[in-house]
């Protein structure tokens, strides 16, 4: 083969090579974020999405579960919109000389000041029944020894205002005429059929006219009161003893 014919020959194979069509590669989705259209796309951003909301149940997670053990010491647990509270009460909490009591979801819990409470005699204690805040005043020496919630009267019925002396205390075994139910501490108001005796709370007013003392208070109200024991219920009051 002489020159000329091998030089023809690579020209014409050259030609041939070039006539060829070329296809240009595609990025492969896991190779490059972001460049693909369509599924790939979708995908990549259901990844990102997932991810996300991976986090922010985790988060949530140790939430809650920091929530539960905090409850659980108070004797709680969460409440959940799709079901019932399963909270127990009263919740009772000890700091320093002074116990909290929280009795229901609604009211003030109940502050016993122990100090204070030891500070004098029931010779010297005093009680004030706030209607308006429903709330409950045991007095030692003029200072405040409880606070607590109360339930006096529901609508309809009538807890009389007034200043009373407690003519009658039973601890245990006393029993309403009218409704047949029991009334342990029980403290009367004066000559009249009402008194201050332990019972339900539910949140507000709903007693027959009786003052309902919170179950963990009630005791040192009696333990701390005697038959003599000036006891003031007002429609409300301003902190102001001498309103006795």
């Amino acid at each position: 083969m002489n020159r000329s014919l091998l030089t023809c020959s690579l020209a014409t194979a050259f030609a041939a090579v070039a006539a060829l069509p070329i296809t240009a590669a595609t990025p492969s989705p896991d190779t490059c974020f972001g460049t693909n259209r369509g599924g790939e796309k979708t995908a990549q951003r259901q990844t990102v999405e997932k991810r996300k909301q991976d986090s922010a149940t985790t988060r949530r997670s140790r939430s809650t579960k920091g929530f539960s053990w905090f409850s659980a010491k108070q004797g709680t647990t969460p409440n959940s919109r799709n079901s019932r509270s399963t909270t127990t009460y009263p919740i009772v909490s000890h700091f320093g000389n002074t116990t909290t009591v929280k009795v229901n979801g609604a009211q003030r819990p109940a502050t016993i000041h122990h100090d204070v409470l030891s500070s004098g005699s029931a010779s010297s204690s005093q009680v004030i029944i706030d209607l308006a805040s429903q709330r409950g005043y045991l007095l030692m020496n003029g200072r405040v020894a409880i606070d607590t919630p109360v339930s006096t009267a529901a609508a309809g019925m009538v807890t009389p205002t007034g200043t009373y002396t407690i003519t009658e205390k039973v601890r245990s075994g006393k029993m309403s005429t009218i409704y047949h139910c029991a009334m342990p501490n029980w403290m009367r108001l004066g000559g009249t059929s009402y008194g201050m005796h332990t019972g339900f709370l539910p949140g507000y007013p709903a007693s027959h006219g009786c003052v309902r003392l919170p179950g963990y208070v009630a005791p040192y109200i009696f333990d701390h009161t005697r038959s003599g024991t000036r006891v003031a219920i007002r429609s409300t009051w301003s902190g102001n003893c001498e309103e006795f």
